[in-house]
């Protein structure tokens, strides 16, 4: 039996692939061809082959039976340098050459001047692994570079700021804790909760392996058709027992009556309201915190993929917000990062939500 699937990274759902892998094992001697381009993200089956042909390619893996065959320029090479369109596309030896080496030329002239034509040129031509979003905010090297573990129990009693990212009854939402570590850094202790009836059609419809984080503690699947804000609730209640928290800002859109139980206990809850003036100082600190590496957030993949989706929006004096509406995916996780981890920064200086917020902020 053979199959030959083409263009991998193309496909968003599991089903198909699944059907033909479980095919060809019930004949002896079956084949199996994957030929694809480059893709956008990790989270996908073509970036699942891919990174085993790497590993199988350099020796960690042992596999006789699997051939990798990559052509595939590195993310740092110049890729407007014709000498690396040729290593990476064996077809321009050909006469005539496959692709149109002209056509190449013009689309390279137009990538320069378009930020999204790069990306893709890189992408489909270049075979350049992408991160996220086309043309994401922040560089997900440096991120990967922010990836020190942390124990939270050891943290127990430590200084702690929260953001809660509150979502509709049904899609992602997100709890953010950025707790004060010793030499400057801060650990980013991020929780995603989602519902759990639904939790394989939303992993396709969001091309996100939802099952997998939830068996790596980096979601929690709430029983049923919704996010239970109970859960979320009781979730916090924790947080504040194990470590010493100072504030839990909110969007009250979606978390009045979250915020006014915790309130209620003594929990120190303020408003964050989701503009972008609120948002332009807490985006920059967070970016000077990862470009300092002086996040730890423990390698957390549904964080990370959040991060890589996140695009913003901006105004004429390049204040910016994250953007959910023109994000690719969801972004919820990194939007409470941002929260938590600005609040951090001022609380630990010694200023107050009353000394850093902005003029629309208001409080419980």
């Amino acid at each position: 039996m053979f199959a030959l699937v083409d263009e991998l990274h193309a496909w968003n759902k599991r089903d198909l692939w699944d059907a033909i892998k479980t095919g060809l094992v019930k004949t002896p001697g079956s084949l199996l061809v994957v030929t694809t381009t480059a893709g956008i993200g990790r989270e996908n089956i073509a970036y699942d082959m891919y990174s085993y042909a790497k590993q199988v390619a350099s020796g960690a893996i042992v596999d006789e039976a699997f051939l990798p065959i990559l052509f595939e320029a590195s993310p740092d090479e110049d890729w407007r340098d014709e000498a690396v369109w040729r290593r990476v596309n064996p077809g321009l030896f050909c006469s005539p050459p496959y692709p149109d080496l002209d056509g190449m030329r013009q689309m390279v002239r137009e990538a320069e001047y378009r930020p999204s034509d790069r990306a893709m040129f890189r992408q489909l031509h270049l075979n350049v692994w992408l991160d996220g979003a086309a043309n994401p905010e922040w560089d997900l090297a440096i991120w990967d570079e922010n990836g020190a573990r942390y124990d939270l129990e050891a943290l127990r009693g430590r200084k702690a700021w929260l953001a809660i990212d509150m979502a509709k009854r049904i899609d992602l939402a997100a709890v953010s804790a950025t707790i004060e570590m010793d030499d400057g850094l801060f650990a980013l202790h991020v929780m995603g909760f989602t519902p759990e009836a639904q939790l394989r059609k939303r992993a396709d419809n969001d091309s996100a392996p939802y099952p997998l984080w939830v068996e790596q503690e980096w979601l929690v699947a709430c029983p049923g058709d919704i996010v239970d804000r109970l859960i979320i609730e009781d979730y916090i209640r924790e947080l504040c027992g194990l470590l010493d928290v100072q504030e839990v800002v909110f969007d009250v859109a979606l978390a009045r009556e979250l915020m006014e139980n915790l309130e209620a206990d003594g929990v120190p809850v303020a408003a964050f309201p989701q503009t972008l003036m609120n948002f332009a100082k807490p985006v920059d600190t967070f970016e000077d915190m990862m470009l300092n590496r002086r996040l730890c957030h423990g390698g957390n993949a549904a964080l990370r993929w959040c991060v890589g989706n996140t695009v913003m929006m901006r105004d004429q004096n390049d204040n910016r917000r994250p953007n959910k509406a023109r994000s690719a995916d969801r972004i919820d996780l990194a939007v409470a990062a941002i929260m938590s981890t600005a609040r951090a920064v001022a609380g630990s200086s010694g200023l107050s939500m009353y000394e850093t917020a902005s003029d629309d902020a208001f409080f419980f």
